[in-house]
């Protein structure tokens, strides 16, 4: 008698313990997005892509918007610790200043997710940004093409240009304004390049005033502006000092990043001749899809593959990195738009707001 209740209450534990662990699989999942700036188009593309996955995935999303504020962002993060969520994904505002809240989030067993912005002082669950530096190099070397290109065609040798840098105290412009200007900066067989800096952080205040001070002192070439997000503020500038749209007898050569409508806009326009497409909401996507796995039971390592097809960024070659430090990043590779290409569907400025 003894025995059969031993064996009784040994099933009723194996029972219990099944049954919570399929209420773990099985429960909602909650998620907090800690956006950047939301009234800018490129993070409102972030919106788009991880709202999509939470609905195809049933989950609960909670945004929240930083307002390019790190204090804002801090106490967000402290917040959010509170609520308790499943995960939170974040794009920081400052790459240093997030580490001991997010450092808070993962000692209270909340999954936190990187998208864009990598926070490379701390260790958390995983990243998904681009090869920033390989991206800024790949933009200089385009540029560096075009005004050789120009030089072909005019016999001008001497160029100045214009880098509209970003939030400097963030990683990925860290890195990209590292690539670029490694290129840029070393000797060019045919040509010279004397390039000005801007540090915008994003403003278009800054970058406006930066553009017409560079142009007093002299003519203006080429710009590059680590986002499109920017162009649009900087067309009027250059109309008023009598630029012209590409084919023009006065046209400064615009490159940019991100591939945000108002640059694809611009290049459909004729004033900027390049983007290279940031997927940011696949990247938003892919942290909402890895959270799910995550919560269902399965290993980083058996999900990120199928995560990253699902997430629609395949054709961006995702490569993974191991970091003991920091925990894995996939890394992805920016696809080039120019008026070629401009109006494919595969480049999400095209498709988010469908």
């Amino acid at each position: 008698m003894r025995v059969r209740i031993q064996m009784l209450a040994a099933s009723v534990f194996a029972l219990a313990m099944a049954v919570n662990a399929s209420s773990a699989q099985d429960s909602k999942l909650n998620i907090s997005l800690l956006n950047a700036y939301i009234q800018d188009e490129f993070w409102q593309g972030c919106s788009v892509g991880a709202k999509r996955a939470a609905k195809d995935l049933g989950a609960e999303l909670t945004e929240l918007d930083g307002n390019y504020s790190i204090e804002a962002q801090v106490n967000q993060i402290d917040t959010t610790i509170q609520r308790a969520p499943y995960a939170l994904m974040i794009a920081s505002i400052d790459s240093n200043a997030v580490v001991p809240a997010l450092k808070r989030a993962m000692a209270k067993k909340i999954e936190v997710y990187a998208f864009n912005t990598a926070v490379p002082n701390a260790m958390i669950t995983a990243t998904v940004a681009m090869d920033e530096t390989a991206t800024g190099a790949a933009a200089a070397h385009r540029m560096i093409d075009l005004l050789r290109k120009r030089s072909a065609a005019t016999g001008q040798t001497s160029f100045r240009l214009v880098h509209l840098v970003g939030a400097v105290a963030t990683e990925p412009v860290r890195l990209r304004r590292e690539g670029f200007n490694k290129v840029i900066s070393a000797p060019i067989d045919g040509i010279k390049v004397d390039m000005v800096e801007v540090v915008t952080n994003w403003k278009p205040e800054p970058a406006v005033a930066g553009l017409q001070d560079a142009m007093t002192q002299g003519h203006v070439d080429a710009i590059f502006t680590e986002s499109d997000f920017l162009t649009p503020f900087l067309i009027p500038v250059l109309k008023r000092n009598g630029y012209t749209e590409a084919g023009g007898a006065k046209h400064a050569i615009i490159g940019g990043l991100g591939g945000i409508p108002g640059g694809l806009k611009a290049i459909r326009e004729g004033w900027q001749e390049f983007s290279l497409n940031y997927p940011i909401d696949g990247m938003c996507a892919s942290n909402v899809y890895l959270a799910s796995e995550s919560q269902r039971g399965k290993s980083f390592a058996d999900a990120w593959k199928g995560v990253m097809e699902k997430s629609g960024v395949t054709e961006n070659a995702p490569q993974l990195i191991e970091n003991p430090a920091t925990g894995p990043t996939i890394l992805l590779t920016a696809n080039p738009i120019d008026s070629s290409n401009v109006e494919s569907k595969m480049f999400w400025a095209n498709t988010f707001k469908e």
